[in-house]
C-alpha cells in the first residue's frame, strides 16, 4: 500500500439539540459526511453515514448497529436503504471490562486483513486540536504491525461541547476512511449516549 499521502483532516460536530453529526473536510473546507442518529428506530441502524452536503439516504455508505449485548457494534459498509444485499458486514468489539479498547478489521484493497484498534492516549493528538481538562485523546493502531503504528488520532473538546478532530495518518483506501470515521463516530454515540443516561439516573435521584 502507499503510504505517502498526507494525512487526512475532519471536524467533527454534533449540533445540541441536533440528532446529527456533521463531518467537515478541513483541508478542503467543505461538508464531507453527515451520520444521522436513529432513536427508538426497532430494527434501523442507531447511525447512518451519508456522504456529501446532502442528507438523503441514497448517498448513504455506512451504517451501525449498537449491541448491548456483548460490546458489540455492527457496522455496515454500503447502503442499507438501498442495496441490503451488497452491505458488507463487519464488528468492532470491546476488548476489556473497562472498554479500553475497541477492536475491529478490513479487508484492505491489496487483499490483506489488517486489525486496528482503537485506544486512549495521552501522547498522541489530532493536529490542531487544543488541549483541555475535559479533552480525551483517541489513537487508532495497526494491531497487525503489533501496535506501534498509529494509522489514525482523534481528539475530543470537552465535557461542554459535542466536538472532535479526527486526523487519518495513513489513507488506506475508500473502505478504510469510512471505516475509521464510522467506528470513532459510532464508539463516540455510545458513551455519550451512556453518559446522558447516567445524567438523568442522577438527576431523577
Amino acid at each position: 500500500m502507499d503510504f505517502t499521502q498526507p494525512c487526512l483532516h475532519f471536524d467533527i460536530h454534533k449540533p445540541t439539540l441536533g440528532r446529527h453529526y456533521d463531518i467537515q473536510d478541513s483541508e478542503r473546507n467543505i461538508k464531507a459526511y453527515t451520520a444521522e442518529i436513529s432513536v427508538f428506530s426497532v430494527g434501523k441502524p442507531d447511525l447512518t453515514l451519508i456522504q456529501g452536503s446532502s442528507r438523503n439516504s441514497s448517498s448513504m455508505v455506512a451504517a451501525s448497529h449498537f449491541k448491548k449485548i456483548g460490546r458489540t457494534i455492527r457496522i455496515g459498509l454500503g447502503n442499507t436503504d438501498h442495496a441490503p444485499g451488497q452491505v458488507h458486514w463487519e464488528e468492532m468489539k470491546a476488548e476489556s471490562a473497562m472498554k479500553i479498547c475497541h477492536v475491529w478489521a478490513l479487508t484492505l484493497p491489496d487483499g490483506s486483513r489488517r486489525t486496528f484498534a482503537w485506544k486512549k492516549t495521552s501522547t498522541h493528538r489530532a493536529d490542531g486540536a487544543r488541549g483541555g481538562l475535559f479533552s480525551t485523546n483517541y489513537k487508532l493502531v495497526d494491531m497487525t504491525g503489533g501496535g506501534s503504528n498509529v494509522v489514525a488520532v482523534c481528539t475530543t473538546s470537552g465535557a461542554f461541547t459535542e466536538n472532535a478532530k479526527l486526523q487519518i495518518n495513513q489513507d488506506l483506501g475508500p473502505d478504510f476512511r469510512v471505516m475509521v470515521l464510522m467506528t470513532f463516530i459510532s464508539l463516540y454515540e455510545v458513551l455519550r449516549r451512556a453518559r446522558a443516561a447516567s445524567q438523568s439516573a442522577s438527576g431523577s435521584s
